[in-house]
């Protein structure tokens, strides 16, 4: 099914207080990658009906629904974290879900669950989001708080909690930026040249790309070839909070990530990192992403 994002955004009440936004068809923009978990051929092999598309697409689907719910304040100093339950592959509708927030308080962030659905109703990723600052008690970083101590790590056997990077300044190319953009399952204006802000800001699907990307400087040269993963993954939550934001097309930001837990599971090892996004001028964090992956036993050596 094609999709349907050309469509004006509508808050839809719920039952149970709940409200959400329209129904959107996200598309598999890494169906190209080879051995991936995103390509058709792949993921059968790992138990998957069909090429799930990435995590990181369904964070879209929140912007419209935050700035409706608190304001542009979201976009300042404000978080989304969603845990993953469910794969969804192109052409399956999702829609991005809330309960009404509680009136503001004096606490310094007001936090209210979020989920994500598909078309059959489905729960395909559940989580928070907050309003002001902090929320240290997101849904993921309370998963971690939880995490398990490991039992047999052999992928992940050179990582450690604790373990800190550095990855060059980063900034997003116009072209790829435009491109991304006419695949944005809830275009705003504040991505576009029409933005209200001092200029073009990052979606939350691009932060994450960021932040993805630059976790080959954790993994080192073992795990990654040109960049490209040689096991596959699985991106199991996602959590960004907005410290001083928005984040700027053009702008350049320092980047500073952090092992923050290794666990494993029968299928897989997986592990949590941060990376904090600093203003390469004035030294400011302007956001951190927080990131879960899962890496496949079945692809790995270590364990076939």
């Amino acid at each position: 099914m094609a999709s349907s994002h050309e469509d004006p955004f509508i808050l839809n009440k719920l039952p149970g207080g709940l409200v959400s936004g329209p129904m959107r068809f996200p598309i598999n923009l890494q169906s190209q990658q080879s051995g991936s978990i995103h390509d058709d051929s792949t993921a059968p092999d790992f138990g998957f009906t069909g090429a799930p598309v990435a995590g990181i697409y369904h964070m879209d689907l929140f912007p419209p629904l935050m700035t409706a719910l608190v304001g542009n304040a979201w976009w300042r100093q404000g978080s989304l974290s969603l845990y993953f339950r469910l794969p969804t592959v192109e052409g399956e509708g999702v829609r991005g879900c809330a309960e009404t927030p509680p009136k503001k308080s004096d606490v310094a962030a007001t936090q209210f669950q979020v989920r994500v659905n598909n078309d059959s109703g489905q729960v395909v990723a559940e989580g928070t989001a907050a309003s002001g600052l902090p929320d240290t008690h997101s849904w993921l970083r309370t998963k971690i708080s939880k995490t398990p101590q490991p039992r047999d790590i052999r992928i992940l056997d050179s990582m450690y909690v604790g373990k800190r990077v550095e990855a060059p300044a980063h900034h997003f190319d116009r072209e790829e930026y435009r491109r991304l953009i006419g695949h944005i399952v809830e275009p705003l204006p504040d991505y576009t040249s029409a933005s209200p802000w001092p200029g073009q800001i990052l979606a939350p699907s691009m932060i994450a790309d960021i932040a993805y990307y630059a976790r080959t400087q954790l993994l080192g040269t073992t795990m990654t070839d040109a960049g490209a993963l040689k096991l596959v993954a699985i991106l199991g939550g996602l959590d960004l909070q907005f410290l001083k934001g928005p984040m700027f097309l053009g702008q350049r930001y320092h980047l500073e990530l952090e092992v923050l837990s290794i666990g494993d599971s029968p299928q897989t090892e997986y592990f949590y990192y941060q990376c904090m996004m600093l203003d390469q001028a004035s030294g400011d964090r302007i956001a951190c992403f927080l990131m879960m992956m899962r890496f496949m036993k079945a692809s790995s050596t270590h364990w076939t």
